[in-house]
């Protein structure tokens, strides 16, 4: 994606992340921000070109597995970008291991210029090197940050379930999320009754598969498959 024409020499790669703890419905949002935030300063440039914008949302820093960060590298892989600009280094990565080896291994080695815009960080200018011991610090520091993130997280979540709040996007069958306070299951006194039977049955020592032959024979119209290599009729509630 090229907007306008300049004598450029670097084709760059635009690349925003946003972590999984970010709120909703601000994650657009926030992903604009930054990407808006690089558009300007590769319009400032003299000599790259935005080929193309990448992103991930709701990726842990930590994990490298992320489909736009990896469609960059491909990218980058085979010549299709030769230059990767990022908001700042926590946003391409904060294991400051693995950021260490693309800076010092794998972008030297493919010939990639990165670009850090709030960091000061171009490795065109670093001789080499990857910014000395701040940058190193920073990386340190971003790794530290997303490792205690997780941890606060985790145990955020386990003080919930304790106070018998349910954490999860989607309410069990026969259950509904209260309208009023989403962390709070109501019964769905529609589809009750069929919950019951299923714990009767069980009770009474009806195998599942006969539990759900029963259940279709009976009208139910949701019907999933099982990993068994044949296509056979159980309701969703199983």
């Amino acid at each position: 994606m090229i907007s306008f024409i300049k004598n450029a020499c670097y084709k760059a790669g635009l690349y925003t992340r946003l972590s999984e703890e970010s709120e909703t419905n601000r994650e657009c949002a926030t992903i604009e921000t930054q990407m808006g935030l690089l558009r300007r300063f590769v319009a400032d440039s003299d000599d790259i070109v935005v080929e193309k914008e990448y992103f991930d949302i709701s990726y842990s820093g930590t994990n490298f597995e992320r489909p736009g960060f990896k469609a960059m590298a491909e990218a980058a892989r085979s010549g299709g970008i030769n230059v990767i600009a990022v908001k700042d280094f926590s946003r391409f990565g904060r294991d400051y291991l693995e950021v260490g080896r693309y800076l010092e291994f794998i972008f030297p080695v493919m010939q990639v210029r990165f670009i850090s815009v709030n960091d000061n960080y171009d490795s065109n200018n670093q001789a080499g090197a990857t910014g000395g011991m701040g940058m190193a610090m920073k990386n340190l520091i971003y790794s530290m940050y997303s490792r205690d993130m997780a941890k606060k997280v985790r145990t955020a979540q386990h003080t919930r379930v304790k106070n018998g709040e349910f954490i999860a996007s989607f309410a069990p069958y026969g259950y509904r999320k209260d309208p009023e306070d989403l962390h709070k299951l109501l019964v769905d006194t529609e589809v009750a009754w069929v919950v019951q039977k299923i714990f009767h049955m069980a009770a009474d020592g009806t195998k599942v598969s006969e539990i759900a032959r029963c259940l279709n024979e009976n009208g139910s119209t949701n019907k999933v498959f099982v990993p068994q290599g044949k296509r056979r009729e159980f309701p969703m509630y199983l």
